[in-house]
């Protein structure tokens, strides 16, 4: 249920007032008229004429009877009788002739509300005054009848008064017919005006109800438009922040899927490099295996050519062992066959010359059979020599080849030699290249390790993608739902533009309608030109609406006018906010740019003076050579030094500033600020030093101003909420000025002040009202505006926020570089 507004209770009850006091007037006004007419009526008949006692009543007074009983019955509250007993006999004399007659009188219309009769004073004093011409009427009948009773007493012929009295009688019912036509035509008339009044009241009623009705639909519709709007400005916000957190997740997810590639390519890379090295570690795995199996046959070669080579020296010791031996037995033998020899030769001479001198024929026969048995003995030392001679001979071949093998084992044996060298080099070098290989595998090992944290982190990044696309159709499903919200906002918009339109149209057509109600009652008005007076108390009626409707169309102008005022108020206070925020964003920009500026300057001084350190480091070291030379000039020149030192290191230094690129001139000029050493160095120091305070201060400066402009933002914010809340909260007209009543008067001579606002549209209106052409023009424009403004305030609590992460950026720098 929504609440009614106070305002619209105080125009409930206004027009409700207004509403019942022209009721009540129109009713007392008919009620006038009536009293006028029968007076008109009693007036034109002649009361003078002589009547029966028991004479036939007409239709006119008893109508007039009627009337007045019906008035006196009316005008007498409830609960309280007649103080008078002169009303109680006119109407039993009333009812008593109405009885006589036996004739039913037409029933004039009873008024609505007696109550309003009764309550206006006016209206009693002239119900009082038709209840005495009531009571002058009864008394004139009452001597009317008098009379005729006394001219019945009087002893006049009975021909004369029974011709005079058919006269009269026939006179009075001339008069009475024409006295009853002319009430039937008013009675007429009366019943046609208070149908029509009726009809005009229940059109009026209903009018009412619907202009209640529509009020309030106009009232609900307009509340739903401005929720609509705000809702719609929620979901835009809402939206644009689904598109920034989209945009981001997007950022993100670029990045992430651009981490990711990189990853795969890293990993690709890794898998590459790590097949390779695999391979390359199996090529040299297979190579160690050969190597070690290389090794181990070489050591078993080894082994096996030094056993060869211990059987072989041994077998040549040995051999040379069994050569000497079969030397020193060659020798001997050669001693013995030539000692043999030689022993035979002389035995063989000596027993031919002893047995010269023996017989010659038993020396012969027996030198034949010595012959016969040397040669035997010969045959058999030859042959022995043959095999002597033989064995030497083998043993010569054998010694030879001995030697031989002697000198191939020896060759051998310094290949051997050579070899066993060469395969100890190269069993260092496998050493040391298994050693390498060990540190390759080492290194291969810790970029498999490498590789297996890659895949590990590349499974993260994997995972971290899944999140994120997750996070993405998250995101998505939500933009899809805002973006069926906003459609079906949209359709909502244009539901409710439709209505505005049926709404618009419906008013158009109770406007037309009302309209043709004023032309029929102008019509009515027209044709009852003979009711002077009612015209003029309808106008008096009239002109006391007009001035209660200029009135309250003054208060709703002045409302206007304050709140356009209050609205222009608001809007300075919003501008002047702004400008002051543009202001702190200008002043965060400059001392952005002049902090960038100071510690780019800073840097480059450092630089500088790291520069002017180490020069000034080099010439210290060049003057600790040269002290010997400089000691005399600097005990001349120490005063000179201590007072000109700053001056010079400040010259040398803006000197270096603008002219950085001179090293010539440092050359030249270390001849002249040798001396100036350990004061420049003091000096550098303390600027140093001046710096980091520097920097110090601008640091809390920042900070400071970081802060401000956090506190600056909160109650913008702040503000901007409360503003928001008390400018949907605010009632109109509550902060009225004086100022205001005449602004409005103003604005109102332009036709308020959307039409003053939108071109003027009211003024070359003739009828002075906003039509819906314009309203629906006014509506999109200040829709337009909201959603800009809402746009703009967005935008500006972006740039705050990038420009609070700029600042502390800069004071993670500066913390840093500290």
């Amino acid at each position: 249920m929504e609440e009614t507004k106070p305002e619209d209770m105080e125009d409930c009850k206004i027009e409700k007032h207004i509403d019942t006091s022209s009721s009540d007037k129109i009713d007392v006004g008919f009620q006038e008229l009536a009293d006028k007419k029968v007076s008109n009526m009693l007036q034109e008949v002649d009361l003078n004429k002589e009547d029966d006692e028991f004479g036939p009543v007409t239709k006119m007074d008893e109508s007039v009877v009627k009337f007045c009983i019906s008035t006196e019955d009316r005008l007498v509250p409830e609960g309280k009788e007649s103080s008078t007993s002169i009303d109680h006999q006119n109407k039993d004399k009333a009812i008593s002739l109405l009885d006589l007659a036996e004739i039913q009188p037409p029933e004039i219309p009873r008024v609505s509300s007696e109550s309003n009769l009764i309550s206006d004073p006016s209206n009693v004093a002239q119900t009082k005054g038709n209840k005495s011409n009531f009571l002058s009427f009864d008394s004139s009948t009452d001597s009317y009848q008098e009379n005729a009773r006394t001219s019945s007493s009087q002893s006049c012929p009975i021909n004369e008064f029974e011709s005079k009295f058919l006269e009269e009688q026939a006179n009075l019912k001339r008069l009475l017919e024409e006295s009853q036509n002319k009430c039937s035509e008013l009675l007429e008339v009366v019943t046609k005006r208070d149908e029509t009044i009726a009809m005009l009241h229940s059109t009026r009623a209903l009018l009412e109800k619907e202009k209640a009705s529509m009020k309030r639909e106009l009232e609900i519709a307009t509340k739903e438009k401005e929720n609509a709007v705000i809702r719609y400005a929620t979901v835009e916000k809402s939206v644009l922040d689904a598109k920034t957190a989209k945009e981001q997740a997007e950022k993100k997810m670029k990045d992430a899927a651009k981490e990711v590639e990189a990853a795969n390519t890293r990993m690709k890379f890794a898998v590459s490099e790590k097949n390779r090295v695999t391979g390359l570690f199996d090529q040299k795995c297979q190579e160690l295996r050969l190597s070690q199996r290389e090794i181990e046959r070489l050591r078993g070669d080894v082994s096996s050519l030094e056993t060869k080579l211990k059987w072989n020296t041994t077998k040549l010791k040995t051999e040379l062992e069994n050569k000497t031996a079969a030397d020193k037995k060659i020798e001997e033998l050669t001693e013995e066959l030539n000692k043999m020899k030689l022993s035979e030769i002389s035995r063989a001479k000596e027993e031919v010359e002893n047995e010269k001198a023996l017989v010659t024929e038993k020396q012969f026969m027996e030198q034949q059979a010595t012959l016969i048995l040397l040669k035997h003995g010969n045959e058999e030392k030859e042959k022995r020599i043959e095999i002597l001679t033989k064995k030497l001979s083998t043993a010569t071949t054998d010694n030879t080849d001995l030697n031989t093998k002697v000198r191939n084992l020896s060759s051998e044996n310094e290949t051997l030699k050579s070899d066993t060298e060469k395969q100890k080099q190269e069993i260092n070098d496998l050493q040391l290249q298994l050693d390498k290989e060990v540190i390759k595998v080492a290194e291969l090992q810790s970029k498999v390790n490498d590789i297996e944290s890659l895949q590990t982190q590349l499974t993260l990044a994997k995972d971290e993608t899944a999140r994120t696309k997750k996070e993405l159709d998250s995101v998505n499903i939500n933009y899809e739902e805002l973006c069926q919200e906003v459609e079906k906002i949209r359709g909502k918009e244009t539901e409710l533009l439709q209505f505005n339109k049926e709404l618009a149209e419906r008013c158009v057509k109770l406007q037309n309608d009302c309209a043709l109600l004023n032309s029929k009652l102008l019509a009515i008005e027209l044709e009852n030109n003979n009711i002077k007076k009612d015209k003029k108390y309808y106008d008096d009626i009239i002109e006391a609406l007009e001035k209660d409707f200029a009135t309250e169309k003054q208060q709703r102008a002045d409302e206007r006018v304050l709140m356009t005022k209050h609205i222009s108020d608001r809007t300075k206070q919003a501008e002047n906010l702004q400008k002051q925020l543009d202001l702190v964003t200008g002043d965060m920009q400059a001392l952005k740019k002049k902090h960038s500026q100071t510690v780019k300057e800073l840097t480059r001084e450092t630089s500088q003076l790291r520069k002017k350190v180490e020069h000034l480091e080099a010439k210290l070291q060049t003057v600790n050579h040269s002290s010997v030379h400089v000691s005399s000039e600097s005990e001349n020149e120490k005063d000179l030094s201590k007072s000109d030192s700053v001056s010079i290191n400040s010259d040398s230094e803006s000197h270096q500033q603008n002219h950085p690129s001179a090293p010539n001139h440092d050359s030249s000029s270390s001849s002249n600020n040798i001396n100036f050493g350990e004061p420049s160095k003091k000096t550098l120091i303390e600027r140093i030093l001046k710096l980091q305070h520097a920097t110090a201060r601008q640091a809390e400066k920042i900070d400071f101003l970081e802060n401000h402009s956090a506190t600056l933002v909160a109650e913008l914010q702040k503000k901007s909420k409360l503003i928001q809340d008390y400018m949907l909260r605010e009632q109109s007209g509550a902060l009225a000025s004086a100022k205001s009543d005449k602004n409005k008067a103003e604005l109102s001579k332009y036709g308020g002040i959307m039409a003053a606002v939108y071109g003027g549209a009211a003024v070359k209106n003739t009828s002075n009202e906003i039509t819906l052409e314009l309203s629906l023009e006014i509506n999109r424009k200040l829709q337009a505006l909201l959603e800009d403004t809402i746009l703009k305030n967005i935008t500006l609590k972006e740039n705050v926020d990038t420009l609070g992460l700029e600042v502390d950026a800069l004071i993670k720098k500066l913390a840093g570089s500290k």
